[in-house]
């Protein structure tokens, strides 16, 4: 039998789980603070759902399959579908701007490689019926914050910041041929990523003239919003709408996280404006986080339209990258205190100074049948407790414990009255 879980997918031992709740956690505690609510949807929606915003070809990339009833359905690839479906529901009875958020799990049917998985749970946070490029500040300063949270500071990581409108004004200014557009946007995407030469020829191979691929290389060599003001003029709303989403960020202090990157393109049939992506400085990695401005989703799906903007936040590659940089692993605390006791006669005394302690809000792991103390201490001192509280006959008699600190080795008889002063100081 093969004891790995499916290619692509991951199992979480204890230890991996203190992470992934933390993460959570964190992921939470920001969402709340930014004043965004919490909501889900099933891990199965119907094929079709996922089709009418990414297309046919998206198929290609998810798990499909057929109920018993015969009803195409798939495992979610991403929230924002099912968080429009949920919208779409109750569009009468809900009260917009609406900020929610949801922590879930997604599969996409990819290859699996460095900072990508076919599962991965995702931290979703939108804002919907807001047209103001404040959406987007709340949106990235909400990321930004995660960040800092996990000990992460502007020379670890950036936002870059770029904008469709904005890329397409400057194609024009250009007089680049806007039937290749999309060869453009990918050729962009690609900056980075694959040599220039090997742009070169895979725009060739699209059919552009040499004429336009020079134009399109010149256009790559943008590298700030100044330069954009002395190509295109003031009149343009997508540069008015970038400078005022970076006047806002300064104003919450982010200037140090943001960039201008004319390459940053994400999905051309489904972002409208603004688009941001979070990367680490060196850039070893995948995107930690991506976005933008999605206005016309909810239109695509049949309703009413309205503008939208839009995170995600995956949990691989910011682990992989706090790793990498060798940064504690912040977990939520395991149970720090372990109760043993010698015999059987004084196992239900060791009950009653288990509950004493758990009430108290204190994570307490009670051993389940006597132990001899060496083994008691080695058992312990492998599962990284701090204290171990041990009962025998005596400490039963007396009304007292023995408590041993595990990091000092100092061990010492202490009243049950006193338990809590001492290992919760």
């Amino acid at each position: 039998m093969n004891l790995n879980p499916p290619q692509g997918m991951r199992d979480f031992y204890p230890e991996d789980m203190l992470f992934r709740n933390y993460l959570f956690d964190k992921w939470r505690e920001i969402s709340r603070i930014y004043g965004f609510e919490e909501f889900d949807a099933p891990i199965v929606e119907s094929a079709d759902l996922f089709r009418r915003k990414s297309g046919e070809e998206i198929d290609e990339q998810i798990y499909v399959f057929k109920d018993k009833g015969g009803r195409e359905l798939a495992l979610r690839p991403e929230l924002t579908p099912s968080l429009a479906r949920l919208i779409l529901s109750r569009i009468k009875e809900l009260h917009f701007p609406l900020r929610w958020f949801g922590i879930v799990q997604c599969f996409r049917y990819e290859r699996a490689q460095k900072g990508r998985k076919r599962e991965h749970y995702q931290w979703n946070v939108d804002i919907i019926g807001e047209e103001s490029p404040i959406a987007e500040s709340e949106v990235i300063a909400a990321a930004v914050n995660v960040m800092t949270g996990l000990g992460m500071t502007s020379r670890d990581f950036k936002v870059r910041i770029g904008h469709r409108g904005i890329l397409h004004d400057i194609l024009k200014y250009h007089e680049c041929e806007m039937k290749y557009f999309n060869q453009i946007c990918l050729a962009l995407d690609k900056r980075g990523k694959i040599a220039d030469e090997a742009i070169k020829e895979m725009l060739k191979s699209d059919g552009l003239p040499e004429s336009e691929i020079q134009k399109i290389f010149k256009i790559m060599e943008i590298r700030n919003i100044e330069e954009i003001e002395s190509i295109i003029d003031n009149k343009s709303t997508s540069l008015n709408n970038l400078k005022e989403l970076f006047n806002l960020l300064e104003i919450y202090n982010l200037k140090d996280f943001i960039e201008f990157d004319i390459g940053i393109i994400r999905g051309l049939a489904y972002y409208t404006g603004i688009v941001f992506e979070g990367f680490d400085v060196e850039r070893k990695y995948r995107a930690i986080f991506g976005g933008g401005r999605y206005n016309n989703l909810l239109q695509n799906l049949g309703g009413k339209d309205l503008p939208a903007v839009g995170l995600g936040f995956g949990d691989v590659v910011i682990k992989e990258l706090l790793e990498y940089k060798n940064m504690e692993l912040k977990t939520n605390a395991k149970p720090d205190i372990a109760i043993a006791f010698l015999s059987d006669n004084e196992r239900d005394f060791a009950i009653k100074i288990a509950e004493l302690i758990r009430k108290k809000g204190i994570s307490t792991d009670l051993f389940l049948k006597p132990e001899k103390p060496k083994k008691i201490f080695s058992l312990c001192n492998k599962m990284k407790k701090r204290f171990v509280i041990l009962i025998g006959e005596n400490e039963k008699e007396t009304g007292s414990v023995t408590i041993k600190d595990m990091n000092s080795g100092i061990q010492e008889e202490v009243a049950i009255n006193d338990i809590i002063k001492k290992i919760a100081p």
